[in-house]
C-alpha cells in the first residue's frame, strides 16, 4: 500500500442481483463510490460491475474475475464498494476475497462505512448470506401462500391465460389463470394422439405443419419481453415423468396444481442451479377443478401407454 493516503489508486465496483432492481444500480453504485474516493483525494482507475447476477457464488460474475486478476497485478490500492454485500453474499468467498486483497495490499472500503476490517468483513458476510437465504425462504412461502389462494406461483403452462381479478378496494389481483379454448383443444388432442399411440416425434411435428402456434419458450437472461411462440418439440410434449414436467405430464390439466416438487441449489464448484427432486411426502397437491382441461379418463389412458412403454423396456433391456 502506498504511504501517501493522497494518492492512491482506486478501483470501483457495483453489482445488483435482479431485474426487479433498476438496471442503472451499479451505475449509481460507481458513482456513489467516485464521490467517496474524490472526498479522500483519492483517484479511481478503474471500473468493474455485474449486472442482475446473485452474489451467492463468484461463478458467472465476470466483473469480480477482472478485479482480482488486476488486483494481482498491482493496479490499485483501494476498493471502493456500497456495501461488504455487494462482494458477494458467500462467508468463505467474501472473508477469502478480503484476504486476497489484503494479502497484496490492498484496502477494502464502503462508501457507506468506510474502511473495512477483518472483524467487520466476517460479520457483515455472514449477515449477507443470513439475508439471502431469509430471502429464499420467504420465496417460497409466498409461492406456497399463492398455490394455496389457487394462484399461479409464476410461470404460464400452455392451456391457460391471465386472468386479474378485481378486489373489493378496486385493485387488480394478479396471478388468476383461466383456460385458453384453442390452446385447451391442442392439449386435448396431444392426449389422446399419444395415448392411441403417435410418438411425441409424430404430434410435434403434424403440429408444426399445421402451423399451430407451439407454448412460448421460457425468458433467458437478460432478454427484457416475452419471447414469441416457438415450434414444438419432443421435450414440450413428453417432459420429464418424475418432475412433472412436459404436456402429458403436467396434473394442472387434471385440474391439480402440484408444488414444491423440487429444490434447486447451487453447485459451489460450478454456480449453475441443480435441480433435486424432493421427497413425495414434501409434495404439495391442491385440488382446482376449474382449470381442468383433460378428462380423467384422458388422463389414465396416457398413464396406461407409457406403463406399457416402461414394461417393453424392461423386457429389452433384459434381453426377453
Amino acid at each position: 500500500m502506498k504511504t501517501n493516503r493522497q494518492n492512491l489508486r482506486v478501483a470501483l465496483y457495483g453489482r445488483f442481483s435482479t431485474s426487479r432492481q433498476n438496471a442503472a444500480s451499479s451505475a449509481d453504485q460507481l458513482r456513489a463510490g467516485e464521490k467517496y474516493a474524490t472526498q479522500h483525494g483519492w483517484t479511481v482507475v478503474a471500473r468493474f460491475t455485474d449486472d442482475a447476477i446473485s452474489g451467492a457464488y463468484e461463478h458467472g460474475r465476470a466483473g469480480l474475475q477482472e478485479l482480482k486478476q488486476q488486483a494481482m497485478l498491482g493496479q490499485f490500492d483501494v476498493v471502493v464498494v456500497e456495501s461488504v454485500d455487494r462482494l458477494g453474499r458467500n462467508v468463505s468467498e467474501v472473508t477469502a476475497l478480503y484476504r486476497r486483497l489484503k494479502f497484496h495490499g490492498i484496502e477494502v472500503h464502503t462508501y457507506t462505512s468506510g474502511k473495512q476490517t477483518d472483524l467487520v468483513i466476517a460479520i457483515m458476510s455472514s449477515v449477507a448470506e443470513a439475508q439471502l437465504e431469509e430471502i429464499a425462504h420467504k420465496t417460497r412461502r409466498g409461492a406456497k401462500a399463492n398455490i394455496l389462494k389457487k394462484r399461479s406461483a409464476g410461470g404460464r403452462a400452455y392451456g391457460y391465460v391471465s386472468d386479474p381479478k378485481l378486489t373489493a378496494d378496486g385493485k387488480l389481483d394478479k396471478g388468476h389463470q383461466k383456460i385458453c379454448p384453442a390452446e385447451a383443444k391442442i392439449v386435448r388432442r396431444i392426449f389422446d394422439e399419444y395415448a392411441f399411440g403417435k410418438s411425441p416425434i409424430e404430434i410435434a411435428r403434424k403440429l408444426n405443419l399445421e402451423g399451430v402456434p407451439g407454448p412460448r419458450r421460457p425468458r433467458k437472461k437478460g432478454e427484457t419481453q416475452v419471447p414469441g411462440c416457438s415450434q414444438w418439440q419432443v421435450s414440450t410434449i413428453l417432459g420429464h415423468a418424475s418432475r412433472g414436467t412436459g404436456i402429458i405430464h403436467n396434473e394442472l390439466y387434471r385440474g391439480w396444481r402440484v408444488w414444491n416438487q423440487r429444490m434447486y441449489l447451487k453447485n459451489p464448484d460450478t454456480g449453475k442451479r441443480v435441480a433435486r427432486q424432493n421427497p413425495e411426502e414434501d409434495i404439495e397437491r391442491i385440488e382446482d377443478q376449474d382449470l381442468r382441461i383433460v378428462t380423467e379418463e384422458q388422463w389414465n389412458a396416457v398413464r396406461k401407454r407409457e406403463a406399457v412403454i416402461r414394461a417393453n423396456m424392461k423386457k429389452r433391456a433384459s434381453g426377453q
